[in-house]
């Protein structure tokens, strides 16, 4: 079965992510990635601890918001809800014109990437965490 280039970029990447990591300032990472072009939705996100959201869109500069800390409290128990330790390194059907997500989060223990198609079976809390992740991706301004 081959495999689309994405999907391989991403579970080399995801090998190197995953264990144990310093402490930092970084929370979750999001990303989408195939569907029909190739490039996903295009769209971005880096979210801090302190709720600070960055959000590249294409070439275009990166916009950056604050999120209030109801929105990082139902964030942070999403990604708890998941269970990052446990989850497999992906979940995807391996069609190239399905999109993909990237999510990685850092976590007491470590760092952990998973990638999903939200058309392939992975854990309900999973696909809740990044269906929440690419309503959040939506362009915004500052």
């Amino acid at each position: 079965m081959r495999r689309p280039a994405w999907l391989v970029a991403l579970v080399s990447a995801a090998m190197g992510c995953s264990g144990d990591a310093a402490p930092g300032d970084d929370f979750v990472d999001y990303s989408s990635t195939g569907g029909f072009a190739g490039n996903g939705e295009g769209v971005t996100l880096h979210i801090e601890q302190t709720g600070r959201m960055t959000q590249t869109v294409l070439s275009s500069p990166s916009t950056t918001r604050t999120l209030d800390s109801s929105a990082m409290n139902e964030l942070r128990a999403e990604v708890d809800a998941a269970r990052f330790p446990q989850l497999e390194h992906e979940y995807a059907t391996h069609d190239p014109d399905t999109l993909g997500f990237i999510v990685t989060v850092q976590l007491p223990g470590g760092t952990y990437t998973v990638l999903t198609d939200l058309q392939a079976p992975a854990p309900r809390e999973l696909n809740a965490l990044v269906t929440h992740l690419r309503d959040m991706s939506m362009p915004f301004s500052e």
